[in-house]
């Protein structure tokens, strides 16, 4: 994580700290080096992973491994630190070129691919890392490192299909406000690396999966599309995803034909549940929201706010997204609210956005927009929106902070109009012009959105 922010200037001085203390203490418990250091290790020459009732254990042998993801760097470095003597050679496929994590040139390939739409780098990426995979004998050991990105960065096509003709599906979904597990079933269907299919091409050896969660429901078929855990979804199901949002007939018409064709069985399905790989394949998932969400609420306490955690990750469209966690917040601290005291409430999760203009944001910005109408409502009201991979969108901002003032702030400033805006998907420069911005560089983690809610009265 850099050590340089740019922060808001919105924000008083001894809050501000406060604030940075929060969002730091969330980053640090996701940490992805971190994390994999206390998932993993080598005991009685048997590797072990996971922690409490989640740990497994399968005889260690030749180890090798494969990465991929925004996170991969960080998680291999942390791998390196307690299995280094025993890992043969491994793969790395990353977003981010520069990075504090410098690994054994003689031990690791580093590749780079390209997020959130896939280019010809994650093509070259997803063939290297199969013919590392065929190299692999039945007494090696696959140690596999996934995080958020590794459906873009890890990319194949079927064949028939085209590298052009997933990045035309991919921007589409992109743009019509599909989840992540939505789209991912569609991805899945059309990539011959995802849907545990990058499982099956390593059928020979025993395989451990330590997942880095970017989705709300941790479902590990939707993590980076499930390249090592069986799939349920089907070619109908990828289908259903497209007519729900009315872009069946945007796509490519061969990949029209391709779906079709998979329905009506002329393709093989993504891998299912009773494959044989599975039996000597595991995946856990070490680090999520819920860490971030937890680490961000024991500093908050530390910090004199009185603090509640949102059991229920928010989704939904960013746009309308922050004006109803104010909303929510202000009943779940109406108490603290009454008494004046400092109330802070926390939310995790994803929200989306549905592409209409052609403007710059994210959809922590668009959220962190959406909600200052309603926090003028208020006073001493702040809401902080924050990517934790450090970039919203297509931006340099991980997010934003807006308050109970930001309304006036950006009525000062002629020709700004939070509607048209939001309308256009051009939230960054009305928050850049505020002040507003949140900027942390890349954090090399990835496990969703942290939206906090403030209340600070000024004395």
């Amino acid at each position: 994580m850099q050590q340089t922010w740019s922060f808001p200037n919105n924000i008083p001085g001894k809050f501000a700290e406060s604030v940075k203390r929060i969002i730091k203490a969330a980053l640090n418990e996701v940490d992805p080096c971190k994390v994999v250091i206390a998932n993993a290790g080598i005991k009685d020459d048997s590797v072990w992973a996971g922690n409490g009732h989640d740990q497994i254990c399968f005889p260690a042998g030749r180890i090798k491994v494969a990465a991929f993801g925004k996170a991969a760097l960080a998680m291999v470095f942390g791998l390196e630190q307690v299995m280094g003597d025993w890992i043969d050679k491994g793969i790395v496929v990353s977003k981010i070129k520069r990075s504090k994590y410098q690994l054994p040139a003689d031990k690791y390939t580093v590749l780079f691919g390209s997020h959130p739409v896939p280019d010809g780098k994650s093509l070259n990426a997803a063939r290297a890392v199969l013919a590392f995979l065929e190299e692999c004998n039945k007494d090696d050991m696959i140690i596999f490192l996934i995080s958020g990105g590794g459906s873009a960065l890890l990319c194949l096509p079927e064949e028939l299909l085209k590298l052009e003709d997933l990045q035309a599906v991919t921007s589409t979904l992109l743009a019509c406000g599909a989840s992540i597990q939505e789209m991912n079933k569609v991805r899945k269907h059309l990539d011959s690396v995802k849907g545990g299919k990058l499982a099956a091409a390593a059928s020979k050896c025993r395989q451990v999966s330590l997942i880095l969660s970017d989705v709300v429901d941790n479902s590990l078929s939707a993590i980076a599309s499930g390249p090592t855990v069986p799939d349920s979804s089907t070619f109908s199901d990828a289908k259903a995803v497209l007519t729900k949002y009315k872009i069946w007939e945007e796509v490519p018409g061969i990949v029209m034909d391709f779906i079709l064709d998979g329905i009506s069985g002329k393709h093989l399905e993504t891998i299912k549940e009773d494959h044989p790989v599975f039996h000597q394949a595991s995946a856990l998932i070490i680090a999520s929201n819920r860490d971030a969400m937890l680490a961000a609420g024991r500093q908050a306490r530390l910090e004199g706010f009185t603090v509640l955690l949102d059991e229920f990750p928010f989704t939904g469209e960013a746009s309308q997204l922050g004006h109803e966690l104010v909303q929510k917040a202000r009943k779940l601290q109406h108490t603290a609210i009454e008494s004046g005291r400092p109330a802070c409430v926390i939310f995790g999760g994803e929200s989306t956005v549905t592409l209409q203009g052609k403007g710059i944001g994210g959809r922590n910005l668009e959220a962190a927009l959406g909600a200052v109408p309603a926090l003028a409502e208020g006073r001493d009201e702040y809401l902080v929106t924050l990517a934790t991979d450090g970039e919203d969108g297509p931006t340099d901002a991980a997010g934003a902070c807006v308050t109970s003032d930001t309304l006036q702030a950006i009525v000062d400033h002629h020709h700004l109009d939070i509607g048209f805006a939001l309308q256009n998907n051009d939230s960054y420069p009305i928050l850049e012009k505020t002040g507003s911005l949140i900027k942390t560089g890349p954090t090399g983690t990835n496990v969703n959105d942290l939206i906090l809610w403030f209340y600070y009265p000024q004395t």
